[in-house]
């Protein structure tokens, strides 16, 4: 057990994947969240904002539409971003008491930037289960955006 034997600093654990899309909902068995797990980053696409569902943005539409009450070719808005992040069938799922801290990546401009903002602070009203979302652009040199707290 890599954690008990401390033979590492810290250990990272990929648990699920989107296919490259930019919008993903877990299936029945998903995401396989190890027990050793002190903290997960649920990550969901700023990108995904005003696209519309479809097999070529969103893994698993069904499940996609069915957690964030949109429909498929329906336009993405930050609500259905939040409705994700909050579910226990969403980004919650399996995270038990696990600590959980949203990562929304792929912020490019101001504009998505603002979106991803009003999608943290949303999110944060509607659950106790996080106390701070980051925003990010993961394949920048320099990540971090923004730490938006409760």
């Amino acid at each position: 057990h890599f954690k008990t034997e401390g033979k590492f600093d810290l250990l990272l654990i990929k648990a699920d994947g989107a296919r490259s899309r930019l919008l993903k909902a877990p299936a029945e068995l998903e995401p396989p969240i190890s027990e050793c797990a002190d903290t997960v980053i649920a990550v969901i696409s700023a990108k995904a904002i005003g696209k519309r569902v479809t097999d070529n943005i969103a893994h698993r539409v069904d499940r996609v539409t069915a957690i964030a009450g949109v429909y498929e070719n329906e336009k993405i808005m930050p609500i259905h971003h939040v409705s994700i992040l909050v579910s226990n069938e969403g980004a919650l799922k399996n995270t038990g008491t696990t600590k959980v801290i949203p990562l929304i990546n792929m912020i490019d401009n101001k504009e998505t930037e603002q979106l991803a903002r009003q999608t943290a602070m949303e999110a944060l009203s509607m659950t106790d289960r996080f106390d701070y979302a980051v925003l990010a652009v993961m394949r920048n040199t320099d990540p971090m955006i923004d730490i938006v707290y409760r």
